[in-house]
């Protein structure tokens, strides 16, 4: 969602002009015009900054993220490899709940992580076992 919304005396009403789709998940909405919980304070917070405020803001963004660089590369692309990063300025919120699932995966990703590189860095039966083909290893090192 962008700064582009209902205006009534400075103060914008996101309500008014989101289009919730029936029959899709929807992050902010469990329902057309009822704000799941947990996003009640951020739509409040940015309903009272009002729209002028956004726009600013939004435009501050895009001029501190063009002024320091921050791209990112599309290769095999005809219009060019090198592409600003864009960024909204409301965010994706998440629920206790379901950071705990991405939370766990991280975890169990980084163990695992740590367990290849102390096998490769000791005694390496991943290697020897066919676990891990010699060619990854000698390719990066």
């Amino acid at each position: 969602m962008s700064a582009e919304a209902i205006q009534t005396d400075n103060r914008v009403r996101f309500s008014d002009n989101y289009r919730f789709s029936a029959g899709s998940y929807d992050e902010m909405c469990a329902a057309a015009g009822t704000l799941r919980p947990h996003w009640e304070y951020l739509i409040r917070s940015l309903e009272a900054l009002g729209i002028e405020e956004l726009k600013r803001r939004e435009q501050e963004a895009q001029r501190l993220l063009r002024e320091n660089g921050v791209t990112y590369n599309v290769y095999d692309d005809p219009q060019g490899m090198t592409r600003f990063w864009e960024l909204n300025l409301v965010p994706v919120l998440l629920t206790s709940q379901e950071w705990r699932v991405i939370e766990q995966g991280l975890i169990q990703r980084a163990e695992l992580l740590n367990l290849v590189l102390a096998n490769l860095y000791g005694p390496r039966t991943l290697l020897r076992k066919g676990v891990l083909p010699p060619e990854l290893i000698e390719v990066c090192a």
